[in-house]
């Protein structure tokens, strides 16, 4: 028989019997242990209500007294009040998460399939004949033209993400809507969260939302109130995207750690390039959540944000890196020898010709060790562990750089960065230690200008300002409004002095 006929034939019958073909060329999907990540995404993980929709399109939670699944309340009983239509099937769903603060019981219950508070979950309407959620119409336009004139920032984040090729898998629904003015009066499913607040309610929603897979609906058709309508709507109603990005994450978890095949492909299929690479497919899934983050918030609340989830703690277990822990932090050269001159953080920079006061400011903190040139090749340590990520000559002044990556012991992470150095005893990907001389005080940059004297330049930018500037211009050094600084910039000394460590006391015999 022919060889290839042959081969076809025996990977036709192993998946046939769902059996796993030991030659075939398609990887594993990854498999991990989640326990290192924070105690409050586990739970919500681990713990989140085992809901499930059945053909008929009821909800029903699983009672563990009595070891049954049982149907979730039904509140409003009988037909829909609404206008319904007969859509075909291949129209996708999107689901549309609201907040049901200060609105009445009935309202919220009137306008939403499902609804979810801290103490239970609700389905609000009973299922169609077809045991799908009928189609709501009651959702207000969408203001194209504002969105239009006002650049639509989170439209336009999950469209340029998926232009992206490792994340073309996100699924551009919201981007759809947008592109094509599609009536978002179809194929709508709404679910109103009570208390947005509370972790409690968060927890019921991930398990809504798991269930509604029922209808192949994964992560990226999850949308916020406010990434359907922008900023032009009552902000009450809306949850917010850092919020709908957690959920993201969250399902993605569950479907990692405790999904079937068919939700994994569900969620990660999307994302499986030609090569069929599961664990990429997996990496670029979530990468996507947080590469769309970045470009909707704050560099500061993404910190918070990956310090909710353990977002960097989960890639550490995706990828088998390991980054240690910064427990405490030190100034770069000891501070009774630190001596005045220099800038401090957000001062303003002055003309050196007319020593007047520019439209500019100053990041991060410049260090002394004596007055002149003295402290030239005076040893600089390392602020905190963590990892070199960048060493080498920069041309916008800095001369000389280190940057560190510190993983913080919330699981978020910050970024030194040491300018003007002499000489750099580290290399890139190299783990330094809190206290270790990394380098020496320089002052290159700026060497050929007898005015500029040796000192260290150092600053401390967030995980987001490296991650979506410094790590293609390590130079990255915005000469802008005190807002853009403090957008992407922490004040040194203040966090140094939040986190030193704490010296142990010593044991009297």
């Amino acid at each position: 028989m022919n060889v290839a006929i042959l081969w076809q034939a025996l990977t036709a019958l192993a998946v046939m019997a769902g059996a796993a073909w030991p030659f075939s060329t398609e990887s594993a999907w990854p498999s991990i242990v989640i326990d290192q990540l924070p105690e409050g995404a586990l739970r919500i993980v681990e713990s989140a209500a085992p809901l499930r929709i059945g053909e008929d399109g009821y909800l029903r939670y699983f009672r563990t007294a009595g070891l049954s699944w049982e149907e979730s309340p039904l509140v409003i009983e009988g037909p829909p009040d609404w206008e319904t239509a007969d859509l075909n099937g291949s129209v996708p769903w999107i689901v549309v998460l609201q907040a049901g603060n200060g609105r009445s019981e009935e309202d919220i219950y009137r306008l939403s399939h499902f609804a979810v508070n801290a103490t239970d979950v609700f389905q609000t309407r009973e299922p169609g004949v077809s045991g799908s959620p009928e189609v709501i119409w009651q959702l207000p336009p969408v203001d194209w033209d504002a969105y239009t004139q006002n650049g639509q920032p989170y439209v336009y984040s999950a469209f340029t993400v998926s232009r992206d090729p490792r994340f073309q898998g996100l699924g551009t629904s919201l981007a759809d809507l947008y592109e094509t003015r599609v009536s978002l009066h179809r194929r709508a499913i709404i679910v109103r969260v009570d208390e947005q607040t509370q972790e409690e309610s968060l927890e019921n929603l991930v398990g809504v939302l798991w269930a509604l897979r029922r209808y192949e609906i994964g992560a990226w058709q999850i949308f916020d109130n406010r990434e359907i309508y922008g900023n032009n709507r009552d902000p009450s109603r809306d949850l917010g995207p850092a919020t709908a990005a957690r959920l993201r994450y969250y399902l993605g978890l569950i479907a990692l750690v405790r999904g079937n095949e068919a939700d994994k492909q569900l969620y990660f299929g999307p994302f499986l390039g030609e090569d069929g690479d599961r664990q990429e497919a997996v990496e670029n899934y979530f990468a996507s959540i947080r590469e769309y983050l970045m470009r909707v918030i704050t560099p500061a609340e993404i910190q918070e944000w990956d310090a909710q989830t353990g977002y960097f703690l989960f890639r550490d277990l995706l990828t088998g890196e390991h980054l240690p822990i910064a427990n405490s932090f030190a100034d770069p050269v000891p501070e009774n020898l630190q001596t005045a001159g220099g800038y401090r953080h957000l001062m303003h920079e002055r003309d050196e010709e007319t020593d007047e006061e520019l439209d500019r400011y100053h990041i991060g903190e410049d260090f002394n060790v004596g007055s002149g040139n003295d402290d030239l090749g005076f040893p600089v340590s390392a602020i905190a562990v963590g990892r070199v990520v960048y060493t080498g000559y920069v041309y916008n002044g800095l001369g000389n750089i280190i940057i560190v990556r510190h993983r913080l012991p919330d699981g978020s992470e910050v970024y030194s960065r040491y300018a003007h150095l002499n000489e750099i005893f580290v290399a890139g990907g190299q783990t330094v230690r809190l206290g270790e001389t990394i380098g020496t005080i320089g002052r290159t940059g700026r060497g050929n200008d007898p005015d500029f004297y040796a000192h260290l330049h150092l600053e401390l930018a967030y995980a987001e300002t490296y991650e979506r500037y410094m790590v293609t211009t390590p130079g990255y050094y915005p000469n802008e409004s005190r807002e853009v600084i403090e957008r992407h910039f922490l004040d040194l000394l203040e966090f140094i002095e939040q986190n030193k460590e704490v010296p142990q006391a010593r044991e009297v015999r």
